[in-house]
């Protein structure tokens, strides 16, 4: 009995389609068949901003029913800020209360019953870079970009944050090995911009000064649950993320706990030491639809060529592998889905009949030995990759 699982991909050169997509109307800015650059803008729209209330009785003392009579600008007037938008005299003329706008922007509304009004600030551009260097294969109206390009590609089973730029730093450190803080001190070098790679993990004092140097990203091999959920400040859910606003972004390759990072990982990340590359954590573990990433699309240099030559049919195998050939007894897998999420296991057994799972639906499973327990679980098929 077999079945088909995904995979990571984890190659040295692949040819890979990016779609760029605004979330809202706006425009294109390039055309099908231009070259770009990784940050080349692709994408623009206006976002609106957020209404800014100015609450003229409160600030004022004011009674509601006397505002309108001080008003100085209508709805559709612009105001800078600094700018009287209330002036009027009080008790019998002897006072003059006025009040100045807090921002720049345009009035419009007012409203009579509250004494409130609204200025809303100029729209802020939005744009939407390339991310990857490559050509421009289709352009959708006002709406998207697909970009075409062939890569060194690095995958992930989970990430946090979202995409950023930095120059590759390959870590001179044991797969094994966890990164400290006094590890990357000891460097003696500015980690500002930097992608770190390599170690088993990084403890929490090593994402922290990561952090505080501005290094654009980390892919390691893994991280515990305690570690992640202090440097996030909460807990975590596993489904969806790259929403995070954390001033880095961090991956694991190969799970949760304490796992080396793949010598095959490491050993193209060293053909690629000095690029510049664009990482994403953004990771959707339902259906494998989203995986975190480490890209690199720059122009291949003598030693990634060399590389290739032996690597690059040792990975076609290994991606045919993990996308089309079937998986039997006996095959070494990750699973990639809570309550086991990151932990590894081999193929015992592979049912024929359907198996009914937590959620009530019938699906097909697989019996498995986990590596760390010695434990035989039922797991999903397609929540398993080799």
């Amino acid at each position: 009995m077999t079945a088909y699982v995904p995979g990571l991909i984890i190659s040295p050169q692949i040819k890979i389609e990016k779609v760029r997509e605004l979330s809202l109307p706006g425009k294109t800015l390039v055309k099908v068949g231009a070259t770009v650059a990784y940050n080349t803008p692709t994408l623009s729209a206006q976002m609106p901003s957020e209404i800014y209330i100015v609450r003229i009785p409160d600030k004022t003392g004011i009674d509601t029913l006397q505002v309108k009579a001080g008003l100085l600008h209508k709805v559709g007037d612009s105001v800078q800020k600094g700018e009287l938008i209330f002036k009027l005299k009080t008790c019998w003329g002897l006072w003059t209360t006025q009040l100045e706008s807090p921002v720049s922007g345009v009035v419009e509304f007012f409203n009579t019953s509250t004494g409130h009004l609204g200025i809303r600030p100029p729209a802020t551009t939005l744009q939407i870079p390339a991310y990857i260097n490559g050509t421009v294969t289709e352009v959708g109206t006002d709406k998207f970009v697909k970009i075409e390009a062939t890569v060194a590609m690095l995958q992930g089973i989970f990430g946090i944050g979202g995409e950023r730029f930095g120059q590759i730093l390959v870590l001179n450190i044991a797969n094994n090995q966890v990164v400290t803080r006094e590890y990357l001190s000891n460097l003696g070098v500015s980690l500002a911009g930097l992608v770190l790679i390599g170690g088993s993990s990084f403890d929490l004092s090593a994402l922290d000064f990561a952090l505080e140097q501005k290094a654009a990203g980390i892919l390691t091999g893994s991280i515990t649950s305690k570690v992640l959920r202090n440097f996030v400040g909460y807990n975590l859910g596993t489904a969806m993320t790259g929403d995070e606003k954390l001033g880095l972004t961090f991956i694991i390759s190969e799970g949760f706990g304490e796992l080396a990072i793949s010598e095959r990982v490491m050993k193209i990340a060293k053909t690629l030491q000095g690029q510049m590359a664009s990482i994403n954590g953004a990771t959707q573990v339902r259906a494998g639809a989203m995986r975190p990433e480490v890209i690199v699309s720059s122009n291949l240099t003598k030693e990634n060529q060399s590389f290739l030559s032996q690597a690059e049919q040792e990975q076609a195998s290994a991606t045919k592998l993990c996308s089309s050939e079937t998986l039997t007894c006996g095959s070494p897998v990750r699973i990639i889905r809570t309550p086991y999420f990151g932990r590894f296991g081999v193929i015992t057994e592979l049912p024929a009949q359907l198996t009914k799972i937590e959620s009530g639906a019938m699906v097909r499973v697989a019996k498995v030995l986990l590596q760390d327990e010695n434990r035989e679980v039922y797991i999903p098929r397609t929540n398993l990759e080799l």
